[in-house]
């Protein structure tokens, strides 16, 4: 029952995830297609609301990475998980968010709370991501 609940949770994480590309990946064409109309200040606002929606979307698939891992762990997966993912995970999460924080900062007429709000919401996807990696690893030294 439990892991019919995650599953339905994690489906729909993954919806909005989609969802959200999808949205930011338009944003970035309307963007690109009437540049010309726009003032340069507009134009950069919505570049970096679409990064904040990439930013947004690395995260959450990193989470749901993280989730499904948790739920159908194996040991090819913790292998491989172990080598790829976490490194390049903690690259792309901390090159996503800089790169956010540089483009509002650096241009503060746009959305600052924009920054904040993808930072905070980062940090603390990572700190669940941290809780849930040290239960499973004190679950792993009490099963041996």
């Amino acid at each position: 029952m439990q892991k019919k609940i995650r599953v339905v949770l994690i489906s729909i994480a993954l919806v909005i995830c989609i969802l959200y590309l999808i949205q930011s990946v338009f944003n970035f064409i309307s963007v690109l297609e009437v540049s010309s109309e726009y003032s340069q200040n507009d134009f950069v606002q919505i570049i970096s609301k679409s990064t904040a929606y990439f930013g947004f979307m690395i995260t959450l698939i990193l989470w749901m990475i993280n989730i499904l891992y948790v739920l159908f762990k194996t040991d090819k997966m913790n292998e491989l998980l172990t080598k790829v993912y976490k490194p390049i995970a903690q690259i792309v999460l901390n090159v996503a968010v800089l790169t956010l924080a540089v483009i509002v900062y650096y241009f503060f007429n746009t959305s600052f709370g924009l920054v904040i709000q993808t930072y905070a919401f980062t940090s603390a996807l990572m700190i669940i991501t941290v809780i849930i990696n040290v239960n499973r690893l004190n679950k792993n030294r009490v099963s041996h």
